[in-house]
């Protein structure tokens, strides 16, 4: 199809050359059909990109870290006209994925694509079609768009929530509900607060069994949770350096599954959960709210440029006391004034790298990724 192009455009020139050298009409006469057919399938291009059709839809809009989610694609043609060549370039969540669709569509016809995208990293992302390369019918003149240039286009939304791995229990003596049953109080000192239903994950030994005969509906004890059981999560938000595109992502998505698999654990425990990245509110969570922490750090940008004491001073400011974790590959030995200021004898720095930073003394988890965390836990900080 080159060679043709290539011929074609040559003798355009040659046409013009010949009649402004010799002045007879056939050269213009040559010249001039060529043009016009050559200005036709110009137009016709650009009608098919300012008039471009399609459907595009993501078989869900969340979906976790891990996983493959289907983005169904259309691309109709409704001109009277047929698309030839046609390439339409797909961005994906996976970097290292590229799909790019090659197709003919006959006029007033259609054609369907059902793609599989794989997710490894946490996040929120734009998929779908990018770029769009279209030729005439005569492969006379191809044109390359950009489909997110159109003022009606969207593309398909997608959030990557990351994956829980579950952590060991915490070392500290985790909320007990069967001390309630004879009285108020337990050892640790939390007291009684009121009854509710039961929900899917409550521990059957906080049934209020005499209560829920009586009612005729399972009803489990609450119990007020002492500010000293907060368990804390400060995550560094600054990029880190020198990562770009899948490093980048990846290391995101460290921050992202460690912060989560810490939350998880504290939750499970009865412990109440205050999360911050330094630059929003300090969010807080009481129960068992998996899907929030998840999409909380799921929209999580790692793009702050101030240190994770920014997160210290938030969690200080909403009066966050009782364990702390602060999650970064990048603070050093200067952020242990602030976290002994706020969690004093029970704060750990959860290190995303191979070894532990310089001149840090309180305790430390150097890791990867969430798994080696859990190992890192069952075998102690270092």
């Amino acid at each position: 199809m080159r060679a043709v192009r290539a011929g074609w455009f040559a003798v355009l020139g040659l046409s013009l050359v010949g009649g402004l050298a010799s002045g007879l009409r056939a050269y213009y006469l040559v010249f001039f059909s060529m043009l016009f057919l050559t200005l036709c399938c110009a137009a016709m291009t650009l009608w098919t990109y300012f008039s471009f059709s399609y459907l595009q839809a993501a078989e869900r809009a969340v979906a976790v870290r891990g996983e493959t989610v289907s983005l169904r694609v259309g691309i109709y043609n409704d001109k009277p006209y047929p698309f030839t060549r046609m390439r339409v370039e797909v961005a994906c969540a996976d970097p290292a994925q590229r799909i790019a669709l090659a197709l003919d569509l006959a006029p007033r016809r259609d054609k369907q694509f059902d793609l599989a995208l794989r997710l490894p990293y946490c996040g929120v992302y734009q998929v779908g079609m990018t770029r769009l390369s279209v030729c005439d019918c005569f492969g006379l003149l191809p044109l390359r768009f950009d489909l997110r240039n159109l003022p009606y286009y969207r593309m398909a939304e997608l959030t990557v929530l990351p994956e829980l791995t579950p952590l060991p229990p915490p070392r500290q003596a985790s909320f007990d509900a069967a001390a309630f049953a004879r009285g108020g109080v337990s050892d640790a000192g939390d007291s009684f607060a009121m009854v509710r239903p039961y929900a899917p994950g409550d521990p059957l030994r906080s049934v209020h069994w005499k209560l829920s005969a009586r009612r005729g509906e399972p009803l489990v004890r609450q119990y007020d949770v002492p500010e000293e059981r907060t368990c804390c999560i400060a995550v560094d938000a600054r990029p880190l350096p020198g990562a770009e595109g899948e490093d980048a992502l990846r290391y995101a998505d460290a921050a992202a599954s460690c912060a989560l698999a810490l939350a998880d654990q504290a939750l499970r425990a009865g412990h109440p959960v205050r999360l911050t990245d330094g630059r929003d509110e300090v969010l807080a969570w009481t129960e068992r709210e998996e899907e929030a922490v998840r999409l909380f750090l799921a929209r999580l940008r790692f793009d702050a440029k101030d240190s994770p004491e920014g997160a210290l001073t938030a969690l200080a400011r909403a009066g966050a006391s009782g364990l702390l974790y602060v999650v970064s590959g990048l603070a050093g030995a200067e952020i242990q004034p602030a976290m002994q200021a706020l969690a004093p004898g029970s704060c750990a720095l959860v290190y995303l790298g191979d070894r532990a930073p310089e001149g840090f003394t309180l305790p430390c988890y150097a890791v990867r990724t969430a798994p080696d965390l859990a190992a890192a836990m069952g075998g102690g900080a270092q």
